[in-house]
């Protein structure tokens, strides 16, 4: 049995135009199950045009096989097919799904077949009417997995609350690869021309509603008028990033916000940063922050999701959407003594270390997928 299961072939399916903090668990997932001798395939419903997106190239640079799956309407039925055809030519064990897209075919996929379904709820956003008729019909198709992941307390409270068999529901925390900080060169602050003496905040992430980062340029704004030398950078692509650009061209500090767009070196980017922001009105485990707190970084954040249980008292938290809190918090941040910085960034390192690492995470899917196969 030992043999059959370490030879399994395990399916990652995500729709995606990134690699943001649910296209990391997959990659982190995916690498750690290869390790354990698991055959991974990470799969992407993507746009027609777009043959092949961002998570398939990065799983590849992986030595991971990766495939793109072109989808040119929400529900497309041919893009169902040539899944259903490439699970079955290779076949695949289990469909592990992320995201209501790609639960939604994942489920059409298996019908006919053996695949076992197992979707790892990341968050929902329901910041619209149509994410949240998204999220109703998601809820309900999820009631059909066999296995149903929650990365937080919140969101494993409301797959209970939308009557998703308790059986079936597992609550596995995100974990990220401690290699992560490996790379901490710095050169990010050089390569923007920002004087040694200007502070540098900044903020990762998609640019979306969710992500809170209107906030953040309106609380930069008022530390500006008080007198801070500092630049804020918005790093991240998303629906929401010609809305912040107007935003802080209308405050008059466009001079001091950037926006770099996409950027992979996430680790070179924290080096430079003398405070990190998550200035979110949702998250569950988010990735950014466990790849903030192992670089030690001084962190100022929200009070959602599972963020103020990862942060404890190490890092500054603020109500969600409040202004006036993010303004004090940051300001604290900017004003603390190089003693303290030091050892928050220790604790905040330890506690990557000890709770949320890609090792702990990936031995609590290993068990899910041995119990499915078995």
């Amino acid at each position: 049995m030992n043999n059959q299961i370490r030879s399994a072939c395990i399916f990652h399916l995500i729709s995606s135009n990134g690699v943001y903090g649910a296209e990391k668990v997959v990659l982190a997932l995916a690498e750690g199950m290869k390790a354990k001798r698991y055959q991974v395939i990470v799969a992407n419903i993507g746009q027609k045009s777009n043959k092949e997106t961002a998570i398939v190239k990065e799983a590849k640079t992986k030595g991971m096989e990766g495939i793109a799956f072109s989808c040119s309407s929400r529900i497309d039925s041919k893009t169902i097919k040539d899944i259903r055809a490439y699970i079955v030519n290779q076949k695949i064990d289990i469909i592990h799904s992320h995201g209501y897209k790609s639960n939604y075919f994942a489920l059409k996929a298996v019908q006919g077949t053996n695949t076992k379904l197992v979707a790892t709820c990341h968050n929902w956003t329901s910041n619209t009417l149509k994410m949240k008729l998204y999220e109703y019909v998601d809820k309900k198709i999820l009631r059909k997995f066999d296995q149903v992941v929650a990365v937080s307390n919140q969101i494993y409270q409301r797959l209970t609350d939308s009557k998703v068999p308790g059986d079936k529901l597992k609550l596995i925390y995100n974990g990220i690869s401690i290699q992560e900080s490996n790379s901490l060169s710095g050169s990010f602050k050089e390569e923007y021309h920002v004087p040694p003496d200007t502070k540098c905040i900044g903020t990762i992430g998609r640019l979306s509603r969710e992500k809170g980062q209107i906030y953040l340029i309106r609380a930069f704004k008022q530390l500006i008028d008080k007198g801070s030398n500092a630049v804020l950078f918005i790093i991240g692509e998303g629906p929401q990033k010609e809305a912040l650009q107007q935003e802080a061209n209308k405050l008059n500090i466009d001079n001091k916000v950037i926006f770099t767009g996409y950027r992979a070196d996430i680790s070179n980017i924290l080096a430079s940063l003398d405070v990190f922001v998550l200035p979110s009105l949702k998250e569950g485990v988010p990735m950014i922050l466990l790849e903030a707190m192992l670089a030690k970084k001084v962190i100022v954040a929200t009070e959602v999701g599972e963020v103020p249980k990862i942060l404890g008292k190490n890092g500054l938290l603020c109500p969600a959407g409040d202004t006036n809190s993010l303004i004090d918090s940051i300001t604290k941040a900017l004003q603390m003594p190089g003693n303290e910085r030091a050892k928050i960034g220790a604790n905040t390192y330890n506690t990557v270390i000890n709770k949320y690492s890609q090792e702990k995470m990936v031995n609590e899917y290993d068990k899910v997928y041995r119990r499915l196969i078995a």
